[in-house]
């Protein structure tokens, strides 16, 4: 992971984006190291999408990715 002021010259750390890998919740572990990364970036998180572990992105984007859709048309 890099660290604050660790980042290559000329990159600014917008965000990170965690999409699930399985429906439900997270492992303690996995949320302890999410909290982790989210003290240093801002994290948008996206849920299980069973249709996206195909490839198949046709169907509409979750709710939770509006904010970085915004940031994305934004740049």
């Amino acid at each position: 992971m890099i660290r604050r002021a660790e980042q290559p010259s000329g990159v600014i750390l917008q965000g990170v984006v965690i999409v699930a890998d399985a429906p439900g919740r997270l492992p303690p572990q996995l949320a302890k190291r999410i909290k982790v990364i989210g003290s240093v970036t801002t994290i948008h998180r996206i849920p299980w999408m069973p249709n996206w572990r195909m490839g198949d992105l046709s169907g509409p984007m979750p709710r939770e990715a509006s904010a970085l859709s915004k940031l994305l048309n934004s740049q």
